[in-house]
Formats: structure tokens, C-alpha cells, sequence
């Protein structure tokens, strides 16, 4: 088993390293070649994300800037009605 996980390991190493972008993963600090692979397979196509800001909403880093919800009428005496 420690064996069949090596030979795993050397063949996802040489397929990364044929990829463009996998010296620039590498560099980053925190990513190695697991990490670096994993973000591949799982983001795939990048040129499919229009900008870098599109890659990180679909990652979930991007900050939400949630509206705030319109007032409540339910706590709100009704106005008083007109007299003629």
C-alpha cells in the first residue's frame, strides 16, 4: 500500500509539473504540489473566470456585502386616518 501511494504521489508531481501554472502555484507560500494539484482539479478551466474577483466568489472568498432588510411595518402604529 506505502508503495502504490508513492508511485500516486511521483506520477501526480510529473503531471503538475507539466502544467503552466504549476511553478507559480508552488511559489506561493502554504501551497505544495498536493495543495497545488487539488486547487487544479478542482477549479479546472481557469480561463473560464472572467477576472480574478470571479474565481474567488466561486471559491467562497469573496466579501458579501449584504443589503440590509427594508423596515418592518408590523411594529408601526397606522396613521391616523383624515377627517372631512
Amino acid at each position: 500500500m506505502l508503495d502504490q501511494r508513492k508511485q500516486v504521489a511521483t506520477e501526480v508531481e510529473e503531471l503538475l509539473e507539466q502544467h503552466p501554472l504549476a511553478k507559480v502555484l508552488i511559489s506561493m507560500p502554504g501551497l505544495g504540489i498536493r495543495t497545488s494539484a487539488r486547487l487544479l482539479l478542482e477549479i479546472g478551466d481557469i480561463s473560464a473566470f472572467a477576472t480574478p474577483g470571479h474565481l474567488a466568489a466561486y471559491a467562497g472568498l469573496a466579501p458579501v456585502t449584504a443589503a440590509p432588510a427594508p423596515p418592518s411595518r408590523a411594529n408601526t402604529r397606522p396613521k391616523a386616518a383624515t377627517r372631512h
